[in-house]
């Protein structure tokens, strides 16, 4: 992980949520609260250093979000968390699509908040809050191959098969065969079901 200070901006007209998160961070060294902001035309309206991670209040399923993501990553390389009310993983999947690097909830635990704002400073997707499956499919992702790994976790951050054939340099349909293969080997059939196991088993960083 990088030495240099992070800055960090919250997006989120909450205060409550504000004045929680902003208590955990200034308890951490290395981290700078830069700005508390109501919304994100005014993060995309304030001038902030490059590489500020933006931690952001989640609606993940409207196209202003998605719109309002790409153009403050345009402006200065910036990173996004979003925060969302509750573990969900069709939430998440979609956060991803609109360009957020990471994602928590209101029950993330503040070191998981820390560990959060730090990977996605240096360039890392990281998602936390999405609880486990049964246990009983716990070993099940040791049974997939690397290239069923690779795969898990290009749909995992929202690709769609023409995408992660572009990706991977491979036609829509090996990767069609691929998630065949995935859903046969974890029995898990639902678009949500393989991105929830794939967020809860770090597959996806």
């Amino acid at each position: 992980m990088s030495t240099l200070p992070i800055n960090v901006i919250i997006v989120d007209n909450r205060p409550v949520i504000r004045r929680g998160l902003k208590e955990t961070l200034l308890e951490e060294h290395g981290i700078i609260l830069t700005a508390e902001l109501d919304n994100m035309q005014e993060a995309i309206e304030y001038s902030a250093p490059s590489g500020t991670v933006y931690i952001v209040k989640a609606q993940p399923n409207t196209r202003e979000f998605a719109q309002n993501t790409d153009l403050l990553i345009q402006k200065n390389s910036a990173r996004l968390i979003a925060l969302s009310d509750h573990a969900d993983a069709l939430a998440v999947g979609a956060s991803l699509r609109a360009g957020v690097a990471g994602h928590i909830t209101l029950d993330t635990l503040p070191a998981e908040i820390i560990n959060t704002v730090r990977r996605v400073a240096v360039g890392m997707t990281h998602v936390a809050g999405i609880p486990r499956r049964d246990e009983q499919l716990s070993t099940k992702d040791a049974a997939l191959s690397k290239r069923e790994l690779e795969v898990l976790a290009l749909i995992a951050a929202g690709h769609t098969a023409s995408e992660i054939a572009s990706f991977l340099q491979i036609s829509v349909k090996t990767v069609d065969t691929y998630k065949s293969r995935i859903a046969g080997k974890t029995g898990l059939r639902t678009r949500a079901e393989l991105v929830q196991f794939a967020l809860s088993r770090g597959i996806m960083k």
